[in-house]
């Protein structure tokens, strides 16, 4: 696991292996992207887990969803 969350390539730093990575506001996240926007993205950190299933028309990037999800958590 600690392998599949880490660069695999210097030219694309947010992708391991079968996992995109990144940051929000500071705090480090992985994330599985499924068919039609269906997305799993974990902050293993603060111990969040943001799921979104369903069909979608158009795309739209996992940062909507975490920022959505992390207004839910804070309101």
């Amino acid at each position: 696991m600690k392998k599949s969350i880490k660069a695999r390539f210097d030219s694309s730093p947010e992708y391991g292996y079968g996992f995109w990575i990144g940051t929000f506001n500071d705090k480090k996240y992985f994330a599985m992207r499924g068919h039609l926007g269906q997305y799993v993205i974990v902050f293993p950190n603060e111990n969040i887990i943001i799921v979104r299933l369903g069909k979608q028309e158009e795309k739209s990037e996992e940062r909507v969803y975490i920022e959505e999800a992390f207004k839910m958590i804070n309101a």
